[in-house]
């Protein structure tokens, strides 16, 4: 029996779990992997940080991108900008159709290697929805350009848009002048739309998930910017976590972004969210990076980095708070950031670590630094 250790009462079964985990298709996968290449993938979320390429016409499948930096075509890298096509018989990629990113905003450094590492006439196409609409809202067409930084167009049937995130929810507005930052939304019913959440409290659940914050529009929680002339989006982050320093509203990414342009040999990994605690009188931004094997943070990686951000973006963007984070960056199974129980252990809640949560060793690390610098 699962006990809720907070409640000491038995917690609701979980009824997605299957029965005989290793008997499903995905572990019959995780199997045939480590016994074709030598691994040893032992639970979904190692699987999950490991993609593979099936070409299926010429090669068995090739692991891409690794753990602890990426693997292509068998041979370890540390870093994305370091990696170089390799020159085999056997690896023709000219059957290569598209590679598509998700999860987060693709890195406009990223757009630039594939092109110099994979053929020319690929779609590399970044997209945005969700596994519970079974689609996209951002989406790829390979009729269309790709440009650096941007999801080509809206998907099929998608009728979005991007509304001031200060609108009376009421009455949302359009972002004034086009082109400007604001929240995702979709203003008409789309095909794949889900009816209700699964069990009890299921409708209520299902409105305040997507209609609570501007009622009859869809909000997707993705804070961007919608080109005016060529309908691409840029990802900014999510709406719940955009930081607003002084009212000045931008996303996480736009931070991201610089360190992977200008800091790729020192920092590996980092976190930026908005830390306002009852007691505080505006947001301050916090960003913790995790630095590369062999390097080391000091006050003068601090300074450059505040420096780059400055001259970038703007002394707006510049985080008053640049720390090494001790514990890593706190992660779901499959890899994404948990900046939202960040800024919400930074700003004095208590926040329960659950089992979608990769590395809660993370979370206690920063739930110290929070203690320590109050």
């Amino acid at each position: 029996m699962v006990v809720d250790a907070a409640s000491e009462q038995p917690a609701p079964a979980e009824l997605w779990r299957h029965s005989d985990p290793d008997s499903t298709p995905m572990a019959r996968f995780m199997r045939h992997v480590n016994s074709k290449y030598g691994l040893s993938l032992s639970d979904y979320p190692t699987l999950y940080r490991c993609a593979v390429l099936d070409r299926l016409t010429q090669i068995g499948p090739k692991v891409l991108f690794a753990d602890n930096g990426m693997l292509y075509n068998g041979k370890e890298w540390p870093k994305a900008n370091n990696i170089r096509p390799i020159d085999e018989p056997d690896l023709d990629l000219s059957h290569l159709e598209a590679i598509y990113s998700t999860a987060s905003p693709l890195p406009p450094s990223t757009f630039s290697f594939v092109y110099s590492a994979f053929p020319k006439h690929i779609n590399l196409a970044s997209i945005t929805g969700g596994t519970d609409i079974i689609s996209l809202f951002g989406a790829p067409c390979p009729l269309l350009p790709v440009r650096v930084g941007e999801i080509q167009c809206a998907g099929l049937g998608m009728a979005i848009s991007v509304v001031d995130s200060a609108s009376d929810p009421d009455s949302p507005q359009p972002v004034s002048p086009p082109g400007s930052a604001g929240d995702l939304v979709c203003t008409k019913p789309f095909p794949c739309q889900p009816l209700t959440f699964f069990g009890e409290g299921g409708d209520d659940k299902y409105r305040a998930a997507y209609f609570e914050r501007f009622p009859g529009l869809w909000h997707h929680g993705d804070f961007v910017r919608m080109d005016p002339q060529t309908g691409g989006l840029v990802m900014l982050g999510r709406s719940d976590g955009v930081l607003k320093p002084s009212g000045v509203r931008f996303g996480s990414a736009e931070i991201y972004n610089i360190l992977t342009r200008f800091f790729a040999a020192e920092v590996e990994d980092a976190v930026c969210v908005g830390r306002r605690r009852e007691t505080d009188r505006d947001e301050t931004v916090c960003l913790f990076v995790v630095m590369c094997a062999g390097k080391q943070f000091d006050d003068g990686l601090r300074d450059k980095i505040k420096g780059v951000i400055r001259k970038e973006l703007s002394p707006r963007h510049v985080p008053p708070v640049v720390e090494e984070c001790g514990g890593g960056v706190p992660k779901t199974g499959n890899g994404k950031k948990i900046e939202v129980a960040v800024k919400q252990i930074l700003s004095g809640m208590n926040v329960r670590t659950n089992a979608s949560v990769a590395n809660p060793e993370a979370l206690d690390w920063l739930r110290q630094w929070a203690k320590a610098n109050p």
